[in-house]
Protein backbone atom coordinates (compact mmCIF):
# COMPACT_ATOMS: atom_id res chain seq x y z
CA UNK A 1 0.00 0.00 0.00
CA UNK A 2 1.29 3.38 -0.78
CA UNK A 3 2.00 6.25 1.03
CA UNK A 4 -1.49 8.21 0.30
CA UNK A 5 -3.52 5.51 0.13
CA UNK A 6 -2.01 4.68 3.59
CA UNK A 7 -3.26 8.22 5.16
CA UNK A 8 -6.54 7.76 3.77
CA UNK A 9 -7.19 3.86 5.42
CA UNK A 10 -5.56 5.42 8.63
CA UNK A 11 -8.40 7.76 8.79
CA UNK A 12 -11.36 5.12 7.86
CA UNK A 13 -10.41 1.20 6.94
CA UNK A 14 -11.75 -1.38 9.20
CA UNK A 15 -9.57 -4.11 7.17
CA UNK A 16 -7.06 -1.91 7.14
CA UNK A 17 -6.59 -1.88 11.22
CA UNK A 18 -7.28 -5.98 11.69
CA UNK A 19 -4.56 -6.33 9.28
CA UNK A 20 -2.50 -4.17 11.68
CA UNK A 21 -2.14 -6.95 14.14
CA UNK A 22 0.26 -8.93 11.14
CA UNK A 23 2.48 -5.52 10.82
CA UNK A 24 5.45 -4.42 13.26
CA UNK A 25 5.64 -1.33 15.05
CA UNK A 26 8.38 -0.13 13.67
CA UNK A 27 6.54 0.23 10.08
CA UNK A 28 3.63 2.58 12.26
CA UNK A 29 6.88 4.91 13.64
CA UNK A 30 7.59 4.89 9.88
CA UNK A 31 4.59 6.37 8.83
CA UNK A 32 3.98 8.76 11.41
CA UNK A 33 7.51 10.21 10.82
CA UNK A 34 6.64 10.31 7.02
CA UNK A 35 3.49 11.78 7.79
CA UNK A 36 4.31 14.16 10.10
CA UNK A 37 7.21 15.75 7.88
CA UNK A 38 5.32 15.96 5.08
CA UNK A 39 3.06 18.26 6.88
CA UNK A 40 5.36 19.86 8.62
CA UNK A 41 7.24 20.69 4.86
CA UNK A 42 3.96 21.68 3.92
CA UNK A 43 3.71 24.64 6.99
CA UNK A 44 6.86 25.50 6.47
CA UNK A 45 6.34 26.40 2.81
CA UNK A 46 3.23 28.52 3.46
CA UNK A 47 5.41 30.24 6.21
CA UNK A 48 8.03 30.90 3.88
CA UNK A 49 5.48 32.59 1.59
CA UNK A 50 5.14 35.25 4.68
CA UNK A 51 8.37 35.32 5.86
CA UNK A 52 10.54 35.66 2.68
CA UNK A 53 9.01 38.78 1.92
CA UNK A 54 9.76 40.08 5.54
CA UNK A 55 13.42 38.84 5.39
CA UNK A 56 14.04 40.96 1.95
CA UNK A 57 12.44 44.09 3.37
CA UNK A 58 14.63 43.84 7.32
CA UNK A 59 18.08 42.76 4.28
CA UNK A 60 17.03 46.11 2.26
CA UNK A 61 16.60 48.45 5.76
CA UNK A 62 19.79 47.15 6.89
CA UNK A 63 21.82 47.42 3.97
CA UNK A 64 20.45 50.85 2.69
CA UNK A 65 18.85 52.53 5.55
CA UNK A 66 20.13 51.87 8.95
CA UNK A 67 23.15 53.50 8.67
CA UNK A 68 21.72 56.68 8.39
CA UNK A 69 20.05 56.92 11.78
CA UNK A 70 23.51 57.24 13.14
CA UNK A 71 24.62 60.69 13.04
CA UNK A 72 27.69 61.95 11.05
CA UNK A 73 29.67 63.68 13.68
CA UNK A 74 28.99 61.34 16.93
CA UNK A 75 31.62 59.20 18.32
CA UNK A 76 31.00 57.41 21.35
CA UNK A 77 34.02 55.71 23.33
CA UNK A 78 34.19 53.27 25.62
CA UNK A 79 37.58 52.89 27.93
CA UNK A 80 37.20 50.81 31.24
CA UNK A 81 33.55 50.12 30.78
CA UNK A 82 33.06 53.96 30.81
CA UNK A 83 31.11 55.81 27.73
CA UNK A 84 32.43 59.42 26.65
CA UNK A 85 31.41 61.39 23.65
CA UNK A 86 32.24 64.14 21.74
CA UNK A 87 29.36 65.77 21.70
CA UNK A 88 26.80 67.96 23.93
CA UNK A 89 24.73 66.18 26.21
CA UNK A 90 21.93 64.85 26.40
CA UNK A 91 22.23 63.96 22.82
CA UNK A 92 19.29 62.91 20.81
CA UNK A 93 18.96 60.12 17.94
CA UNK A 94 16.25 61.09 16.26
CA UNK A 95 13.77 58.61 13.91
CA UNK A 96 13.51 60.03 10.27
CA UNK A 97 11.01 62.16 9.57
CA UNK A 98 9.07 60.08 7.58
CA UNK A 99 9.14 57.17 9.67
CA UNK A 100 5.69 57.62 11.69
CA UNK A 101 5.90 54.06 13.48
CA UNK A 102 8.69 54.74 16.01
CA UNK A 103 9.10 57.18 18.88
CA UNK A 104 10.88 60.37 17.78
CA UNK A 105 13.63 60.14 19.98
CA UNK A 106 15.36 56.58 19.09
CA UNK A 107 18.41 56.97 21.39
CA UNK A 108 19.41 59.40 24.10
CA UNK A 109 22.93 59.51 25.49
CA UNK A 110 23.19 60.96 28.88
CA UNK A 111 26.16 60.09 30.44
CA UNK A 112 26.43 62.98 32.64
CA UNK A 113 23.63 63.18 34.85
CA UNK A 114 22.55 60.67 37.45
CA UNK A 115 20.02 58.04 36.29
CA UNK A 116 16.93 58.03 37.78
CA UNK A 117 13.92 55.96 36.43
CA UNK A 118 12.10 59.53 36.01
CA UNK A 119 14.68 61.08 34.05
CA UNK A 120 14.22 57.93 31.28
CA UNK A 121 10.87 57.86 30.81
CA UNK A 122 10.84 61.67 30.73
CA UNK A 123 13.15 61.22 27.45
CA UNK A 124 10.34 58.90 26.46
CA UNK A 125 13.11 57.17 24.66
CA UNK A 126 13.33 53.32 24.16
CA UNK A 127 16.90 53.11 24.31
CA UNK A 128 19.08 55.14 27.30
CA UNK A 129 23.23 55.04 27.17
CA UNK A 130 24.56 56.14 30.28
CA UNK A 131 28.16 56.67 31.54
CA UNK A 132 28.13 52.75 32.36
CA UNK A 133 24.58 51.30 31.32
CA UNK A 134 22.27 50.42 28.58
CA UNK A 135 18.67 51.51 29.79
CA UNK A 136 15.43 49.99 28.03
CA UNK A 137 12.19 48.47 29.06
CA UNK A 138 11.01 45.50 29.09
CA UNK A 139 8.38 45.90 26.26
CA UNK A 140 8.47 48.76 24.22
CA UNK A 141 4.93 49.70 23.59
CA UNK A 142 4.01 52.60 21.10
CA UNK A 143 0.90 54.71 20.99
CA UNK A 144 0.19 57.97 19.20
CA UNK A 145 -1.18 61.06 20.60
CA UNK A 146 -4.26 63.52 19.32
CA UNK A 147 -2.07 64.82 16.17
CA UNK A 148 -1.06 61.37 15.70
CA UNK A 149 2.50 61.09 16.59
CA UNK A 150 4.33 58.04 17.76
CA UNK A 151 5.33 58.27 21.55
CA UNK A 152 6.06 55.62 23.98
CA UNK A 153 3.59 54.47 26.26
CA UNK A 154 5.66 52.76 29.00
CA UNK A 155 3.65 53.22 32.08
CA UNK A 156 3.14 49.86 33.31
CA UNK A 157 6.84 48.01 31.77
CA UNK A 158 9.55 47.56 34.00
CA UNK A 159 12.78 49.23 33.74
CA UNK A 160 15.65 47.55 32.49
CA UNK A 161 19.38 47.89 32.83
CA UNK A 162 22.18 46.59 31.45
CA UNK A 163 25.48 47.04 32.80
CA UNK A 164 28.78 47.79 30.17
CA UNK A 165 31.06 45.14 31.44
CA UNK A 166 33.73 42.92 29.77
CA UNK A 167 35.18 45.65 27.70
CA UNK A 168 38.97 45.16 28.21
CA UNK A 169 39.75 47.80 25.57
CA UNK A 170 39.14 51.03 24.14
CA UNK A 171 35.97 50.55 22.15
CA UNK A 172 35.69 53.71 19.44
CA UNK A 173 32.24 53.53 17.57
CA UNK A 174 31.96 56.04 14.63
CA UNK A 175 29.59 55.83 11.63
CA UNK A 176 32.43 54.75 9.34
CA UNK A 177 32.48 51.53 11.98
CA UNK A 178 28.86 51.07 12.28
CA UNK A 179 28.57 51.36 8.03
CA UNK A 180 31.40 48.61 8.18
CA UNK A 181 29.48 45.70 10.46
CA UNK A 182 25.99 46.94 9.33
CA UNK A 183 27.63 45.79 5.42
CA UNK A 184 29.21 42.63 6.61
CA UNK A 185 26.15 41.61 8.69
CA UNK A 186 24.01 42.35 5.48
CA UNK A 187 26.01 40.54 3.22
CA UNK A 188 25.90 37.37 5.56
CA UNK A 189 21.48 37.95 5.23
CA UNK A 190 21.17 35.46 2.33
CA UNK A 191 22.28 32.86 4.22
CA UNK A 192 19.00 33.30 6.99
CA UNK A 193 16.06 32.55 4.52
CA UNK A 194 17.33 28.71 3.99
CA UNK A 195 19.48 28.07 6.89
CA UNK A 196 16.31 29.75 9.15
CA UNK A 197 13.48 27.54 7.31
CA UNK A 198 15.47 24.64 7.46
CA UNK A 199 16.12 24.45 11.14
CA UNK A 200 13.03 25.57 11.53
CA UNK A 201 11.41 22.52 9.50
CA UNK A 202 14.01 20.49 11.42
CA UNK A 203 13.19 21.23 15.20
CA UNK A 204 9.22 21.55 14.33
CA UNK A 205 9.61 18.05 12.85
CA UNK A 206 11.23 16.52 15.63
CA UNK A 207 9.36 18.32 18.12
CA UNK A 208 5.98 17.30 16.47
CA UNK A 209 6.80 13.66 16.22
CA UNK A 210 7.95 13.10 19.77
CA UNK A 211 4.64 14.07 20.79
CA UNK A 212 2.67 11.89 18.29
CA UNK A 213 4.50 8.87 19.85
CA UNK A 214 4.01 9.93 23.51
CA UNK A 215 0.25 10.81 22.68
CA UNK A 216 -0.04 7.76 21.25
CA UNK A 217 0.51 5.67 24.23
CA UNK A 218 -2.07 7.46 25.97
CA UNK A 219 -4.18 6.83 22.83
CA UNK A 220 -3.24 3.23 23.20
CA UNK A 221 -4.80 2.54 26.63
CA UNK A 222 -7.79 4.41 24.85
CA UNK A 223 -7.83 1.47 22.07
CA UNK A 224 -7.18 -1.42 24.26
CA UNK A 225 -10.36 -0.51 26.66
CA UNK A 226 -12.35 -0.11 23.66
CA UNK A 227 -11.17 -3.60 22.23
CA UNK A 228 -10.48 -5.72 25.03
CA UNK A 229 -13.18 -3.86 27.25
CA UNK A 230 -15.91 -2.69 24.61
CA UNK A 231 -16.17 -5.30 21.93
CA UNK A 232 -14.26 -8.63 24.07
CA UNK A 233 -11.35 -8.83 21.50
CA UNK A 234 -8.21 -10.48 21.74
CA UNK A 235 -5.32 -7.66 21.59
CA UNK A 236 -1.99 -6.81 23.34
CA UNK A 237 -0.66 -3.59 23.92
CA UNK A 238 1.69 -3.49 20.54
CA UNK A 239 -1.35 -3.98 18.64
CA UNK A 240 -3.41 -1.12 20.50
CA UNK A 241 -0.03 1.17 19.95
CA UNK A 242 0.13 0.51 16.26
CA UNK A 243 -3.85 0.95 16.03
CA UNK A 244 -3.51 4.32 17.97
CA UNK A 245 -0.49 5.95 15.72
CA UNK A 246 -2.62 5.27 12.46
CA UNK A 247 -5.89 6.78 14.27
CA UNK A 248 -3.57 9.98 15.24
CA UNK A 249 -3.58 10.58 11.44
CA UNK A 250 -6.80 12.50 11.29
CA UNK A 251 -5.57 14.50 14.61
CA UNK A 252 -2.48 15.32 13.19
CA UNK A 253 -4.17 16.60 10.07
CA UNK A 254 -6.37 18.59 11.78
CA UNK A 255 -3.81 20.29 14.27
CA UNK A 256 -1.27 20.62 11.09
CA UNK A 257 -4.16 22.92 10.02
CA UNK A 258 -5.09 25.28 13.03
CA UNK A 259 -1.22 25.95 12.92
CA UNK A 260 -2.19 27.38 9.46
CA UNK A 261 -5.07 28.79 10.27
CA UNK A 262 -4.07 29.64 14.14
CA UNK A 263 -7.53 28.37 14.81
CA UNK A 264 -7.62 26.56 18.35
CA UNK A 265 -9.43 23.99 18.95
CA UNK A 266 -9.97 22.26 22.50
CA UNK A 267 -7.80 19.55 23.04
CA UNK A 268 -11.38 17.48 24.43
CA UNK A 269 -12.60 18.00 20.54
CA UNK A 270 -9.59 15.96 20.09
CA UNK A 271 -9.78 13.20 22.38
CA UNK A 272 -13.50 12.94 21.14
CA UNK A 273 -12.42 12.58 17.67
CA UNK A 274 -9.44 9.90 18.54
CA UNK A 275 -12.18 7.68 20.38
CA UNK A 276 -15.24 8.11 17.83
CA UNK A 277 -12.52 7.07 14.98
CA UNK A 278 -11.20 4.14 17.32
CA UNK A 279 -15.13 3.01 17.71
CA UNK A 280 -15.94 3.30 13.92
CA UNK A 281 -12.39 1.03 12.62
CA UNK A 282 -11.96 -1.27 15.28
CA UNK A 283 -15.93 -2.41 15.06
CA UNK A 284 -15.96 -5.95 14.64
CA UNK A 285 -18.04 -6.94 11.46
CA UNK A 286 -21.05 -8.68 11.54
CA UNK A 287 -21.52 -12.32 12.04
CA UNK A 288 -22.71 -14.25 9.12
CA UNK A 289 -25.14 -16.29 10.46
CA UNK A 290 -26.37 -19.06 7.84
CA UNK A 291 -29.97 -20.00 8.39
CA UNK A 292 -31.27 -23.61 7.47
CA UNK A 293 -33.82 -23.92 4.73
CA UNK A 294 -36.44 -26.35 5.53
CA UNK A 295 -35.17 -28.88 2.75
CA UNK A 296 -31.71 -28.83 4.88
CA UNK A 297 -33.83 -30.01 8.01
CA UNK A 298 -35.19 -32.55 6.79
CA UNK A 299 -31.68 -33.86 5.08
CA UNK A 300 -30.57 -33.44 8.34
CA UNK A 301 -33.22 -35.38 10.27
CA UNK A 302 -32.68 -38.56 7.62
Amino acid sequence: MNFFKKIKASIYDRAFYKSLNEKTVSQSVVYILSLVFLLTLIYVGILSIVVIPLIHEAKDFVLNKSHTYYPDELVVTVKDNTVSTNVKEPYFIKTQPTNNTLPRNLVVIDTKSTFSEKLFRDYNTPILLTKDSVVTFEKNKVDFDKEGKPFLDNKNSSVMITKIEGIATTTTITKANVTKAINYIGSKMGFITPIGLTLVLLVLWIVNTVLALLLSIVGAFVVWIIEAQVFKNETNFDHSYKKALHLGTTIILISTLNMITTFTIPAIVYLVIFITLAYINLAPGKKHVHHHTHTEHKNHQS
